[in-house]
């Protein structure tokens, strides 16, 4: 699967399409920042959505550069099919609900297969 694990500091310097890490909070801030409802990047905010609210975020979403989606949930039919029309390629989700067809273009990474 192309997966490496290592610890933060060797992936320093180095670019991944997607990256899972874990972390402990020592300080109650440290909690307060992750769990902000907006991130910025280069200036730009990065939305936040719960995943009960994904589907309909996607549909109504015109942003065009979205190509991973990381969440903590069960992968649907309808996200699979929604991410596919949005050109979005990979989806890392909790596990896999009933999928019937699963599109050609995306990939598709659960808990499982990166434990």
């Amino acid at each position: 699967h192309g997966i490496t694990i290592d610890t933060v500091e060797r992936f320093q310097g180095s670019q991944r399409d997607i990256i899972i890490y874990g972390f402990t909070v020592q300080h109650r801030y440290q909690l307060d920042f992750l769990t902000a409802n907006d991130f910025e990047e280069d200036g730009t905010v990065i939305d936040k959505v719960e995943v009960k609210n994904l589907a309909n975020y996607l549909k109504e979403s015109d942003n065009e550069d979205i190509r991973t989606i990381v969440f903590d949930g069960v992968i649907s039919q309808n996200i699979l099919d929604i991410s596919s029309g949005k050109g979005i390629k990979t989806l890392v989700c909790k596990r896999k609900g009933k999928i019937s067809k699963l599109p050609a273009d995306i990939v598709v990474w659960t808990r499982d297969d990166l434990v």
